[in-house]
Formats: structure tokens, sequence, C-alpha cells
């Protein structure tokens, strides 16, 4: 009987652990906190109380972990034991980690292959989804079997062993800004009155997701001619986003006390929102004195939560907020240094350049 060890318990690899042994695998088991791998019992896991013992002897070894140091640190436990066992690291890691980590195990007699997933605890154990894997064909050949195995579509992706690190970002990326999206139009709903469920039935109709490529394509290519549609569209669509109705007279900027107006470029202004439970017409509304330019996000996203309670106004997009955080921390995953001005000032001409197509 074939026998894999899997080092981490967490949804994913749990969900792999459940299919392996319906494959009638012989599983062993390792997790940094035991309670979960103890749980695997129930379905005919063996536990492991250490990498070494875990990965002894075995066929092959799955490491489904959280980060780049969790992964070096438990395959440096695992030790000579690894020697001449082949390894799939399932991890969502950096390309340079990965390419360190090909180096150092290489070294060691360890045949390393990363083969990061799109797929759900769910996909785990039914073997759906898509799994992508890339390295020396001496090393990813033989593997191809028992991957496919595991899920319902295996891509290879050439010889270059960090391609699959990238393309996970990538992929992740995509995902991370369609969950922003989703809010975004759920909060838009919610303010305009439309039921969740009927603002999401546009997108079984309407599918964005095209657009991706073909956008892409031909930023990718540098065609920006012709546009077929243009920033200032994009900002008419973003400004109906915020605009309250046009009977309202409560937007804008009132003079300070100390005089100066909003269009002062660094004065201090008063502007109007609505109070929660406030009509449009401005019934019932405070004053809240801003910076012109000295805004901290904190304080932005509070000022769009009273904005989006006030009646009559459409929510603002606040997913954009969460969205940037998010993709700082895939940044930070591949290797990206902490964003400079000039790094900005480029992130805002890319931006400018998509809103063009």
């Amino acid at each position: 009987m074939e026998t894999v060890a899997v080092l981490g318990a967490g949804l994913l690899g749990s969900g792999f652990v459940e299919a392996a042994r319906g494959r009638g695998i012989a599983v062993r088991v390792y997790n940094r906190t035991r309670d979960k791998a103890e749980a695997l019992r129930a379905f005919g896991a063996e536990v492991a109380g250490d990498p070494a013992s875990a990965v002894a002897g075995v066929d092959r070894v799955h490491v489904v972990l959280s980060d780049d140091a969790a992964v070096d640190a438990v395959l440096e436990q695992a030790g000579d034991a690894l020697r001449g066992v082949p390894v799939v690291d399932h991890t969502t890691v950096s390309p340079a980690g990965v390419v360190a980590r090909v180096a150092r195990l290489r070294a060691r007699g360890v045949a390393y292959v990363h083969a990061p997933v799109f797929m759900a605890p769910a996909n785990a154990r039914a073997a759906t989804g898509m799994m992508l894997v890339c390295g020396a064909p001496e090393a990813v050949d033989p593997l191809v079997p028992a991957l496919e195995a595991m899920t319902g579509r295996l891509m290879r992706l050439g010889e270059r062993v960090d391609l699959a690190a990238a393309m996970k970002l990538f992929g992740n990326a995509v995902l991370i800004q369609l969950v922003a999206a989703a809010g975004d139009v759920l909060a838009m709903a919610r303010s305009l009155g439309v039921p969740p469920e009927q603002a999401l039935a546009l997108f079984d109709v309407f599918d964005p997701a095209p657009g991706l490529r073909g956008r892409g394509g031909r930023i990718a290519r540098e065609e920006w001619e012709p546009a077929s549609f243009e920033l200032v569209m994009a900002r008419r669509t973003c400004g109906s986003c915020w605009r309250p109705p046009a009977a309202s007279a409560s937007w804008g900027c009132r003079r300070s006390r100390r005089g100066s107006t909003s269009s002062s470029p660094r004065g201090t202004a008063r502007r109007t929102w609505p109070r929660s439970g406030g009509s449009a017409d401005g019934a019932a509304r405070e004053t809240r004195p801003t910076v012109r330019g000295r805004g901290s996000p904190r304080s932005k996203l509070r000022r769009m939560h009273r904005l989006d309670r006030g009646s009559g106004f459409a929510a603002p997009p606040v997913g954009r907020h969460s969205a940037c955080l998010l993709a700082q921390h895939v940044g930070e995953r591949a290797g990206a240094r902490p964003p400079t001005p000039a790094r900005r000032a480029r992130a805002s001409a890319g931006a400018e350049a998509w809103s063009r197509l």
C-alpha cells in the first residue's frame, strides 16, 4: 500500500487526508497543533509527533502550511529523513522562497516541487478544482498520476521552478478584487433598496470575466487607442455611487469658523454628512471638520460608514480600501518592497491606462 505524509492539518490539508484515505492510501499526518491532526484519526490516518517521524519511509510528502516561514521550519525539522523522498508543497508562498528552497533541498538530495492549488476544502475532499505544478521533468513526471488524482485539473507550467508560485499570486490577486467588488455591489444595493439576490442576479447574465483577458491583453500590448471606456466615464460612474439625489442640498462644504473654505488648498473645511436615520433633505445633519489632504484612511472609512447609513445616498465604494490592504499582503508574499512615492505614481498611471480602455 502506498504511504504518504501530510505536513499540515488545516482545512485544506485535512481535506487532502480525507480524500487520500478514501482512495485507500495510508496517510501519516503531522500538525504543529496536534489536536487538529488527532481529529483525522477518525478517517484512519496515523498521527506523528514530529516532522521527521511523519516522513520517515513514506513514498511522498505533501506540505500544506501557511507561508514560507512555516514551510522552512517544518522541512528543517524533518531533516535527513526527507532524503530521497519527493516533497510536494501546496502552500501559497513567495516565488523567491521557492527558488531558495529548491536549491537548498536539492543540495540535501531532496526533490522539492511546488504545486499550489485553487481549491477550497470541499474541492480537496472531492478531488476537484485546479492545481498548478512546475519544475524539472525528472522531478515532476513521476508525480503527475498522483497529483492528477488529487484535483480536477492539473496545469503544468514548464521547468521554471517559481512560475507556479507567481501564477498562484496572480490568481489570488484577482480573487481579492472580486471579493472587494462584491462588497461594493452589495453595499450599493443595500443603500438603494435593491435586494442582494436581485443585485447578484445581474451577473447570471452579465459576465465581466472576459474583460480581464481582453483589457489585460491590450494593456500588455500597450494598445491604448481607440479607447472603449474613457477615464471620464469611469469617474462619472464612481460619482453616481457617491452623489445624493438632485433634490438634496446637503452635499458640500461650509465655511469654517476660521474663515477658510473647501476651495483653499490647505484650508479647514466643514463637510456636511447626514446623521444615522437622517433624511436626504438634510433635516437631521451633523457637521464634522475635515482637513483637505490630511484625512487618514480610518477617518475616511468612518465618514463612508456614516454616509452609507444616511437615507437617500448611494453607498460609497469602500471595497477598494480592503482590496488595497489585501493586495499589499500579496505583494509582501511576492517579495515586493513597501510602496514608495515613485511606485505609487506608476501604479496610478497604470490605473489611468486601464480606465482608458
